[in-house]
């Protein structure tokens, strides 16, 4: 999930908590749970739930202190090291670096 989506739905949510739609909270967070393909993305889903579940009350004054947090908690998680390209050749044809002939022509 990229950052702008999460922040997107927590507003919404923080928006549901002032109406006092909490069923909407929850409806939010299963779509988002059942689209999202990572465990961490899971995680800060829960986290951001039970976060505005809890702080209802004063949701006003701890929005931005709120958003903040799990922006800065999502960075972290989402800060991953990113996986190696494959070699382009494979293993067979990593000597040749593409010179492998084949219908080109050749000598």
């Amino acid at each position: 999930m990229d950052t702008f989506t999460f922040l997107v739905s927590i507003v919404v949510m923080m928006l549901a908590v002032q109406y006092n739609m909490g069923w909407l909270i929850f409806g939010i967070a299963i779509i988002l749970i059942l689209s999202m393909r990572s465990f961490s993305a899971i995680l800060l889903m829960v986290v951001a739930v039970g976060t505005i579940y809890i702080l209802q009350g004063e949701i006003k004054e701890f929005a931005p202190y709120i958003m903040l947090g799990l922006l800065f908690f999502s960075l972290l998680l989402e800060n991953k090291k990113k996986p190696e390209q494959p070699d382009m050749y494979g293993a067979d044809l990593g000597a040749l670096a593409g010179l492998g002939g084949g219908m080109e022509g050749g000598y």
